[in-house]
């Protein structure tokens, strides 16, 4: 049933979460230090290309992936310093020891290719940036379709 204009009622899709949170930390923290420079993620679908990118990357350490999303989510929901330092701290962390990460050299290099760009963010915008997403900004129902 529908409204008299013809719009549905409800919508229904699908989310694959960990894209989606991953994707989320490139739209929240490295579009917006990117755009200080200057270049536009969106252009092109560039934001897209590198959420992908780095979701294949870190993929290849499952565990990682698990404890960087959960902090991230922990970040942006309860927007206070203690998980601010403890999701910037792991990918400080993982980026300056990436041995810890996996045995592979090779994955080890491409992990820290990827990392670069969220520390870049978090250099960028600093502390002060967290309190400026809206705060339903993860919820993936609340945000506008494009």
């Amino acid at each position: 049933m529908g409204r008299p204009d013809g719009i549905p009622v409800a919508t229904l899709f699908n989310a694959h979460k960990k894209f989606q949170l991953l994707t989320l930390l490139v739209d929240l923290w490295v579009e917006p230090a990117m755009l200080k420079d200057g270049i536009d993620l969106y252009e092109d679908g560039a934001n897209l290309g590198l959420s992908n990118m780095a979701f294949y990357v870190l993929s290849l350490v499952p565990e990682f992936l698990e404890e960087l999303l959960k902090l991230f989510q922990s970040m942006m929901r309860e927007r206070i310093r203690g998980a601010w330092k403890a999701f910037w701290w792991f990918l400080y962390r993982a980026f300056d020891d990436p041995s810890e990460i996996s045995p592979g050299k090779q994955t080890r290099k491409m992990i820290s290719d990827v990392l670069v760009y969220f520390l870049g963010g978090e250099r960028a915008l600093g502390a002060r940036h967290l309190a400026k997403p809206p705060e339903h900004s993860l919820d993936v129902a609340s945000r506008p379709l494009t």
